[in-house]
């Protein structure tokens, strides 16, 4: 294919502000220095609270608003609007689906780090999954400031299984959202398997 022209960007731009992309970025979220110091994603290296507010600054950065609530409402009215459902905000008892990435954690014949006999990471330690602290992040939008029941909630990779480092932390503050992965989880560490859709998805990589 032919070199891409500058600034001439493919294809609509949509959103509520039409194009407009997010990049927050915060050098205290993490002191973890590389293998070897424990791993990136561990409490002792990574700053909740850092990740909370560089959440927050996302969200209201990209809807244009000065409170995370008014910012939800606003991207929420816009989804609806553009889905012909009025003019309306968030209505308890909708459900909200949410896929992150857990590359390092793909079920595919003994790829993935976790051993699917414990659901515990056990290789790829430092593999580039989503943080747990981002995942708690959105749940704390979605839970405390949104206002949606936990269990209203699924999180998680269709394709990988979700580990117990990263579930437990989760978890320990949202017990009733429903955590999917590929397999469902196993006896004392249950999640909810994703299931095949009739409807067609067309994807490339």
């Amino acid at each position: 294919a032919a070199d891409p022209e500058p600034n001439a960007p493919i294809g609509e731009a949509k959103g509520l502000h039409p194009g407009r992309v997010v990049w927050v970025h915060n050098p205290d979220a993490t002191d973890w220095v590389g293998p070897g110091y424990g791993h990136w994603w561990e409490p002792a290296h990574t700053n909740q609270a850092v990740v909370d507010a560089m959440m927050s600054r996302a969200i209201r950065s990209l809807a244009g608003e000065a409170s995370d609530a008014a910012a939800w409402d606003a991207l929420i009215r816009h989804f609806n609007l553009t889905h012909g459902r009025g003019d309306v905000g968030y209505a308890p008892g909708e459900k909200i689906c949410v896929k992150i990435n857990l590359v390092g954690c793909i079920d595919d014949g003994g790829w993935g780090g976790v051993d699917p006999s414990t659901y515990n990471l056990v290789t790829k330690l430092d593999y580039m999954n989503t943080s747990p602290q981002v995942v708690l992040a959105l749940l704390r939008q979605l839970v405390n400031v949104v206002g949606v029941n936990q269990a209203d909630i699924s999180i998680g990779d269709p394709v990988c299984l979700f580990p117990n480092q990263y579930h437990d932390m989760c978890s320990a503050e949202f017990p009733d959202v429903r955590y999917m992965d590929h397999r469902g989880g196993i006896t004392g560490h249950p999640r909810t398997k994703v299931q095949p859709s009739t409807t067609p998805f067309y994807w490339s990589d």
